[in-house]
């Protein structure tokens, strides 16, 4: 009787350890990568260009993909603005993302450059079955003048949880983890690089990026019921303690 008691506590106290270690099962939705460049050579035409790839369902590796776009001013004078997009799925819980080369060479001309993914170059849309988090690691950098490359931003569910734009000086690195309810959600990495200027100007833009889906922050701290469970047995196996000191005792005495 002793035994298949203090086993059946010995079961309930797993259970509610178990519970606070479960891991969040990953389905995969959809995935796509998006570059859009555009120039406008003053006296010239606005030239758009625009590349991209996607996947549903199946997570896949998405090749380089790169748009460029080239106005003139009519006077052998022109704008080019560039930039290529990479995404590698590893599995539903894990990948990178590149962003190649994203800006502009003004060769003696005035007017604008965009390289944008207008505004998405990145994106992934996933459902968890658990609370889970969202890591990334990033590392930005450029080449030239670093004015109107601006960098990225990471969204969630449409609203910005980690803003690394910055219109003087693209430059970041380190990593970020953001905690994710059950559910379906989806990320994107986002860009805006601009520039008016004329003349003689060359930049461009370098974003490496890996992510993860893992356990929440606070995946060590038992839910509510957890707790609960965690407690009876506890206050169980205490009471039973109890009882056999006092019937030790009576024995003895």
């Amino acid at each position: 009787m002793k035994k298949s008691y203090f086993a059946g506590l010995g079961a309930a106290l797993g259970v509610a350890l178990l519970s606070t270690q479960a891991a969040a099962a990953v389905t995969a939705i959809s995935g796509y990568v998006n570059v859009t460049a555009s120039a406008t050579a003053d006296g010239g035409q606005t030239v758009t260009d625009s590349a991209g790839d996607s996947w549903t369902g199946v997570p896949t590796n998405l090749g380089t993909v790169g748009a460029n776009a080239v106005s003139s001013d009519g006077n052998g004078n022109a704008i080019s603005a560039f930039g290529y997009v990479y995404g590698a799925w590893n599995s539903e819980s894990s990948g990178v993302f590149q962003g190649q080369d994203f800006g502009w060479n003004f060769n003696n001309a005035s007017g604008e450059a965009d390289t944008t993914g207008n505004p998405v170059n990145w994106s992934y849309t996933f459902d968890t079955s658990a609370p889970a988090s969202f890591n990334l690691g990033y590392n930005v950098y450029h080449f030239g003048n670093g004015f109107g490359l601006w960098g990225w931003n990471l969204a969630l569910d449409g609203n910005d949880i980690l803003n690394l734009q910055n219109a003087f000086s693209p430059d970041a690195s380190g990593n970020f983890s953001y905690d994710l309810t059950s559910g379906t959600h989806t990320v994107e990495l986002r860009n805006n690089a601009n520039l008016r200027s004329g003349g003689f100007t060359q930049s461009y833009l370098e974003g490496d990026f890996s992510w993860s889906i893992g356990p929440p922050s606070n995946s060590d701290v038992p839910e509510p019921a957890s707790w609960a469970l965690m407690l009876m047995g506890f206050g169980g196996l205490g009471a039973a303690l109890r009882r056999r000191r006092a019937a030790t005792r009576l024995a003895i005495g």
